[in-house]
């Protein structure tokens, strides 16, 4: 790979990098991976070959900064896992336990709606896990909150099937805690887009020291070390996919 094929690669990466920040990309790509792949086998050869390129002038400053771009993108890819991996898991947590206490007191609502002719409510009683589980966010927060309207109101005419207050407060806890996490998801989805977008100029600030600075420093030597910089240019071409 010539200086200015390099550096025209360079640009491509670079306007595509540009472009999944404006889409706002969801996670890193199969191209990424490769590429933070082919970066980790350029660092790995370079430091085995710290004698040639200490001859180099102002190497060191470059790779110094390359190395750091290598493991900003790693910490900032972790991050962004671990973001979306939390909101989803706390918001799946409280969708769980809200569905299982439905299940359990639906049980006895839709015996009772059965015996009193209550066509509505026995309709929205008959639920089961698998569900209750396969619906839309806002339809099952819905279809909790009507059912725990319902049994508030009839409280009372639902005595000789042991629903309590304390049955009623426990599926309203449950719906707040749903609600609460729902938008603890949707929130998360900001911070979620914003580490995205910043892992994406992280692979942007790499992508320019790589070929803007340490594939143009290679060309120093490469008429006296003429074997090391063929191995460079194979590293770069093999992995650069």
């Amino acid at each position: 790979m010539t200086g200015k094929h390099s550096t025209e690669a360079g640009n491509l990466v670079i306007m595509l990098e540009l472009l999944k920040i404006i889409k706002g990309a969801s996670k890193m790509d199969k191209l990424e991976n490769n590429r933070l792949q082919m970066f980790k086998s350029v660092e790995e050869y370079l430091e085995k070959y710290g004698d040639v390129t200490k001859e180099i002038p102002g190497f060191q400053n470059s790779f110094g900064d390359f190395q750091g771009s290598i493991a900003s993108i790693e910490e900032k890819d972790k991050e962004y896992l671990l973001i979306a991996q939390g909101s989803t898991a706390e918001k799946e947590t409280a969708e769980d336990e809200m569905i299982e206490t439905l299940v359990k007191l639906c049980s006895l609502v839709y015996v009772f709606a059965r015996r009193t002719k209550d066509e509505q409510l026995k309709s929205i009683s008959k639920v089961t896990p698998s569900g209750l589980k396969y619906m839309r966010d806002g339809d099952l927060l819905h279809r909790a909150q009507t059912l725990q309207e319902q049994m508030l109101a009839n409280k009372v005419a639902m005595e000789p099937y042991q629903i309590t207050q304390s049955h009623i407060d426990e599926l309203k806890a449950r719906i707040d805690a749903y609600e609460a996490k729902s938008d603890i998801k949707e929130n998360k989805f900001a911070e979620r887009k914003t580490a995205r977008q910043e892992l994406s100029s992280k692979f942007i600030d790499a992508t320019e020291i790589l070929t803007e600075e340490l594939d143009s420093l290679v060309e120093f030597i490469k008429d006296t070390h003429g074997e090391f910089y063929g191995k460079y240019q194979s590293t770069r071409l093999i992995n650069d996919v």
